[in-house]
C-alpha cells in the first residue's frame, strides 16, 4: 500500500527501501535488503532501482478519486487514446494511477521488459488488485455485472489487443474480458481493507523511522 510511504515528508527514506525490509533504497544494483543481489530472469545481472528519484507513490487523493467514481469507460480507459476517442480522458485512469509508484522505485521498475523482475512489482500490483476489488465491491452491486461490464471495444480509444474478446497473452485460450470473473475473489484469494486507505495506521503495526531527525511512524504491511 504506497499510500502509507506518501503521507512521508520524504517517501524515499521510507523503511520499506532500508536493508531491514526491501533494501535498494541507493540508486544502482540492489545490494542490501532482502532482496540484494537479485538476478534478472536472463542472469545478466542485478535488478536496479532509483527510489525517490521521480514522482511519488500513490496518493490517498488518487486512491479515493479512483473508488469514488462510477464510470468503467473511463476507470479501465486507455492513456493512449486518440483525439477522436469519444471516452472524456482523464488521469483516473487505474493504467495512469498504477504508473507513479513504478516511476517512484525507478530503475528496473519503470522498464516494460524487466519490471516483473523486481519483487516490488509484485507487491505493487497487489496493491492495485485490491484497487480493482475494493471499486468493484463498492460500485457493481450485481453479481453478474461484473463479469460483464467491460469498456466498448473502439480501436480510437485502445489498441485491439485489450479489446473485451482479445486474447489475454500469454495465457491463451483465455480471454481478457475472462480478468473479470468472480471466480479469483470467490476461490483463490480475498480482499483485506488496507490500513492505509483508512487513516493513520494503529500503532501496533507501526515501525518507526528518522527522517532528518524526526520521528515518523510507517505501517509495515506486506500483501503475499
Amino acid at each position: 500500500d504506497s499510500t502509507l510511504d506518501s503521507r512521508l515528508p520524504n517517501p524515499r527514506q521510507s523503511v520499506l527501501w532500508s536493508d531491514e525490509l526491501l533494501g535498494g533504497s541507493r540508486s544502482g544494483e540492489v545490494r542490501d535488503g532482502a532482496f540484494k543481489g537479485w538476478m534478472l530472469e536472463n542472469k545478466s545481472r542485478v535488478i536496479r532501482r532509483a527510489v525517490g528519484a521521480s514522482s511519488r507513490p500513490m496518493s490517498v487523493t488518487s486512491f479515493l478519486a479512483f473508488i469514488g467514481s462510477s464510470n468503467i469507460q473511463q476507470l479501465l480507459g486507455s492513456p493512449a487514446a486518440q483525439r477522436r476517442c469519444p471516452i472524456p480522458r482523464t488521469w483516473q485512469t487505474l493504467e495512469l494511477v498504477h504508473g507513479s509508484p513504478h516511476v517512484f522505485v525507478g530503475g528496473d521498475m519503470v522498464l516494460l521488459a524487466n519490471s516483473a523482475n523486481d519483487p516490488a512489482f509484485f507487491l505493487h500490483h497487489c496493491f492495485i488488485d485490491y484497487i480493482w476489488e475494493t471499486w468493484r465491491q463498492a460500485k457493481q452491486v450485481k453479481q453478474q455485472d461484473r463479469e460483464s461490464e467491460y469498456p466498448r471495444d473502439d480501436s480510437r480509444c485502445s489498441s485491439a489487443a485489450h479489446f473485451a474478446r482479445a486474447p489475454m497473452l500469454p495465457f491463451s485460450p483465455m480471454l481478457n474480458i475472462d480478468g473479470l470473473s468472480n471466480e479469483y475473489t470467490g476461490s483463490f484469494y480475498l480482499l483485506i481493507i488496507s490500513i492505509g486507505t483508512l487513516g493513520d495506521p494503529p500503532a501496533h503495526t507501526t515501525i518507526a523511522i528518522a527522517d532528518r531527525g524526526k520521528p515518523h511512524k510507517l505501517s509495515a504491511c506486506v500483501c503475499l
